[in-house]
């Protein structure tokens, strides 16, 4: 596409002047003239041809770019349809997965209730079986329970009868063990206090033998100072006469 020019032609306005002829005016200066206004004329047809042109060029790239457009446009219509159309047979298609899928799982739902229903009912009625058993069971333990309770009453009483029995017969032998050991450590300690007069009475014979050397052995040690007392005292008497 031509870009189109940024200048626009520049129209060559002359204005003609109407002077007085002179004197000194000749035929080259009209010549001129005439001239320089033929080449101004060929300058602007020029231009207005080149303007044409890019107007022409402009209008052929206009076209070539709306027949371009019209032919994206067309396409993007055709694609879009096509996306459309695919779309909504995928849609279609995910619809009747999801029908299909929805009305499998309700069949299964269903079947398993179903089956949920039945094993329900079959464990209601073994359960109710089970119930009338259990019932029989019931009366049977009770009875038991009433003759067991005759039996323990029994068997309690003579349990306690056997146990204070034990409990006597532990008593007595304990009593009897306590005598006895009551009784031997009388003895012991009898004998103890016997021993313990004879050491005591052993220990003061001792005491008094001992007391008894005592004096002696002090009496004879006053003797022995009595004598070594007058032995020694002539002696002094005669050291007393010489001095």
């Amino acid at each position: 596409m031509a870009d189109i020019p940024s200048d626009p032609v520049k129209k060559t306005v002359r204005t003609k002047k109407t002077t007085a002829p002179s004197d000194g005016s000749t035929g080259s200066d009209l010549a001129t003239q005439t001239i320089s206004l033929i080449t101004d004329l060929e300058l602007q047809i020029g231009h207005l041809t080149e303007l044409k042109n890019d107007v022409e060029r402009l209008e052929r790239g206009i076209e070539q770019i709306k027949q371009e457009w019209s032919k994206e446009q067309k396409a993007h219509d055709q694609e879009l349809a096509q996306r459309n159309q695919a779309d909504e047979t995928l849609r279609r298609r995910d619809q009747e997965t999801y029908d299909y899928d929805t009305k499998l799982a309700k069949k299964r739902t269903e079947d398993e209730l179903a089956d949920k229903k039945a094993r329900l009912e079959k464990d209601l009625a073994d359960r109710g079986q089970e119930i009338e058993q259990d019932k029989k069971q019931l009366s049977e333990l009770q009875k038991l329970v009433e003759s067991f309770t005759v039996e323990k009453d029994k068997a309690v009483k003579e349990a306690v009868t056997l146990a204070q029995k034990e409990l006597s017969e532990k008593f007595e032998t304990e009593k009897k063990l306590r005598d006895q050991e009551t009784k031997s450590e009388k003895e012991i300690l009898t004998l103890k206090i016997s021993s313990m007069d004879q050491e005591t009475s052993r220990q003061s014979k001792e005491i008094e033998i001992l007391k008894k050397s005592l004096e002696e052995a002090t009496r004879q040690l006053k003797d022995i100072a009595v004598q070594v007392i007058q032995s020694n005292r002539p002696e002094t008497s005669s050291n007393t006469s010489t001095a």
